[in-house]
């Protein structure tokens, strides 16, 4: 079975201050002034309405924020613990311990299920995700990611069921990246910032150039 990393949450920039009813639920729901269990870093996508590359993609008629990093264990685990312990949609992939490219490990019986990284693993990128899985976990983020947090509603209408051709809604405050979305985030340059003229890297290190690959902490153009 092939490892899956569950990819970047997306962030609405203009809209991420809105409340919604599955947010105030959770206030009522959680310790008042409790941090949510999951921090994502985001770094905001501007120059609304850019031009799509030569391949077709990456016009983004709006200003949006991406996740930095690709989603960890540790943060996948956190989720874990807080909706997986009886884990009736298979949020939890065996795969995660027992291959060497998982990093999360399950102990305990059904409804006292608990999770625990692997040791050199908190910061590694997760593995073993699936498609519905990333949805549930981008609604418990919309949904403040904390220990009672729905993965149901919020930024994709899932209701306990896997429903084909699933799109976000237009609430959504946390979600997957669409293509244009990702692509402009990983490619795309205001043109005032120097570099291509059409406005797009051929590389995500922001280089015309291929990376170099080197261990951290590497240089301006390298990758690992």
């Amino acid at each position: 079975m092939q490892a899956l990393r569950l990819v970047l949450p997306l962030r609405s920039y203009a809209r991420r201050c809105a409340g919604t009813a599955a947010v105030y639920l959770a206030l009522i729901i959680e310790p008042l002034g409790a941090a949510p269990l999951v921090e994502i870093d985001y770094v905001t996508v501007g120059d609304p309405g850019n031009p799509n590359d030569s391949t077709g993609y990456g016009q983004v008629d709006y200003v949006y924020q991406i996740g930095k990093y690709e989603v960890t264990c540790a943060q996948y685990a956190a989720f874990l613990n807080a909706r997986a312990k009886r884990d009736t949609n298979g949020l939890y992939n065996p795969g995660m311990a027992s291959s060497s490219r998982g990093g999360i490990v399950r102990a305990g019986t059904e409804g006292s299920y608990t999770h625990t990284v692997k040791a050199g693993f908190a910061n590694v990128p997760v593995c073993f995700v699936n498609f519905y899985d990333a949805l549930r976990f981008c609604n418990w983020l919309h949904n403040g990611a904390m220990e009672f947090s729905d993965t149901e509603t919020g930024a994709y209408a899932l209701s306990g069921s896997n429903v084909p051709g699933i799109e976000r809604t237009n609430k959504a405050l946390v979600f997957l990246p669409s293509d244009n979305e990702w692509y402009k985030a990983a490619y795309y340059h205001a043109t005032s910032s120097g570099g291509p003229a059409n406005g797009y890297w051929l590389y995500p290190t922001k280089s015309n150039v291929a990376p170099v690959g080197e261990p951290p902490s590497g240089g301006v153009n390298s990758a690992n």
